[in-house]
């Protein structure tokens, strides 16, 4: 490249080197390369040198046949009239951006979601897939150019790559817990391979008792296996006894009156026997925890708040009971769990009024 100015020194210049795929220089979309510096000796009136310099083309810029174009910047003690006399673009398309392909399945049930897209990426592109596992199925791995069990992976595109995100069928295992107790041994999905062997351990709260499974495990062992051939549903159940229950209330000495600590005893004065508290799990020294709200009229409902003890024993039942007259207790109630906290469910009970001259709530055992 010849710069038309005479040097009588040493002159330092820079060269700004850049990509261009529309042959057209300086237009705007061009890609910059970068800058370097030259150094020049003195030269002769009309005299040319051809310095080299070297550019390296940036990671991820479109696949593609790229034109090379240089300008020099001779500074202001070499002042060049013209500007296109210190640019100049390669004749042919001598920059060869490579792309590469990605090919990218699911083999079972489930789908690949990757954030970049097209018929070929950059040298250098990242591309993020995510792996989701579709109803009734698990992800279990990448094969191909990418590995590992994570559901989320980068690939560096440095040449074609085919990734494979591989699924396998699953079985459901669900869990329930009635009463005052944890199950562990399960995993926080309840998805398991198919036949596989799952142990779960029943651990009860401090003074309840473990009492027994029920669904597909059965038994009273704390400790079960369930195979996971086919969707499951296992309960574990405990209970608090109704000494374990006393003693959380009373002292050693009250203990041993039953007329303080006795089910028909009513130890606060509220009006429910020590043995309607156990049943809604309420303090029988806390006079005003009942177990039970006041009845309201609401939406065209008598309603009712209560709490019962989850697992209670055999002899110690809680059911609400429906009537219009006070005398026959056969009304159809609505019921429905609102919480459970250590073993205690609140409850909403609710009797159909609209239309009725009266409507009664109350408590059978």
């Amino acid at each position: 490249m010849a710069a038309g100015a005479i040097a009588t020194e040493e002159v330092a210049l820079v060269v700004e080197g850049r990509l261009s795929r529309d042959g057209i220089f300086g237009n705007g979309d061009d890609i910059l390369l970068g800058e370097r510096p030259v150094t020049v000796l003195p030269l002769a009136a009309r005299a040319t040198v051809e310095p080299a310099v070297q550019f390296s083309v940036p990671l991820g810029i479109d696949p593609g046949e790229y034109q090379v174009g240089l300008m020099l910047d001779p500074g202001a003690l070499h002042y060049e009239l013209s500007i296109a006399n210190n640019r100049a673009l390669s004749a042919g398309r001598s920059v060869v951006v490579p792309g590469w392909t990605l090919d990218v399945d699911a083999l079972g049930e489930g789908d690949v979601v990757q954030d970049r897209f097209g018929i070929l990426h950059a040298h250098g592109t990242q591309v993020a897939l995510s792996a989701r596992a579709g109803k009734g199925a698990r992800f279990v791995g990448w094969s191909g150019d990418a590995v590992g069990g994570l559901s989320e992976l980068t690939v560096l595109m440095d040449g074609h790559k085919a990734v494979q995100a591989r699924f396998a069928p699953v079985e459901s295992l669900q869990v329930r817990v009635v009463g005052g107790g944890a199950v562990t041994g399960s995993n926080d999905s309840g998805s398991y391979a198919p036949g596989e062997l799952v142990t779960l351990t029943a651990v009860p709260a401090p003074g309840w008792e473990f009492a027994g499974w029920s669904g597909e495990a059965v038994g009273s062992s704390p400790s079960v296996q369930v195979t996971m051939d086919g969707p499951q549903a296992v309960m574990a159940r405990f209970v608090l006894p109704v000494a374990a229950w006393r003693a959380r209330h009373f002292s050693p000495a009250e203990l041993l009156d039953a007329l303080v600590s006795g089910d028909g005893a009513d130890a606060d004065g509220d009006g429910v026997t020590n043995g309607g508290e156990y049943r809604h799990g309420s303090d029988p020294r806390n006079a005003l925890d009942r177990g039970a709200e006041v009845p309201r009229v609401e939406g065209g409902f008598l309603t009712m708040i209560y709490t019962r003890l989850q697992g209670l024993p055999d002899g110690y039942d809680l059911q609400v009971r429906g009537s219009r007259d006070a005398e026959n207790w056969d009304e159809e109630v609505e019921e429905r769990i609102l919480s459970v906290e250590d073993g205690i469910e609140t409850r909403e009970a609710r009797l159909p009024v609209a239309g009725q001259a009266r409507g009664f709530l109350g408590f059978g055992h």
